[in-house]
């Protein structure tokens, strides 16, 4: 689905990241990296310690404004390794099973501690 997303919010005139972001006191940090770098990973242990995801793995960017990117929300759900998911244990989240045979990760949905509205790009990490 990632790379499906991607093209169809690029031909929509969104900038596309592979990227994690989450909502801190109305403010967005995004966590870039290469692909196992701990995007989801640095994500869900923010929502663990109390923050609102925005999106996993593709972040869109909203520069109609260029004084004013916005991050829009995606789904309420990361994608997470086994050790990962059991060392951060997101109580607000569904387990769901493996995203993909040859994929090491299951989703997790969230019930709650999830962004449903767009916020002003604030901060950018790269992993």
């Amino acid at each position: 689905l990632g790379p499906v997303m991607a093209l169809a919010l690029h031909q929509r005139g969104l900038l596309v990241l592979h990227a994690s972001a989450i909502e801190v006191d109305g403010k967005s940090v995004i966590f870039m990296g290469d692909k196992g770098a701990g995007k989801s990973t640095t994500a869900g242990a923010m929502i663990r310690a109390g923050h609102r995801l925005l999106t996993d793995d593709v972040v869109a960017l909203d520069l109609s404004d260029p004084d004013r990117p916005m991050i829009l929300p995606g789904f309420p759900q990361l994608k997470l390794a086994a050790d990962a998911a059991g060392a951060i244990r997101l109580e607000q989240a569904e387990v769901r099973p493996q995203v993909h045979p040859q994929i090491d990760k299951a989703q997790h949905r969230l019930r709650d501690g999830f962004a449903a509205e767009a916020v002003p790009v604030s901060r950018i990490y790269v992993l």
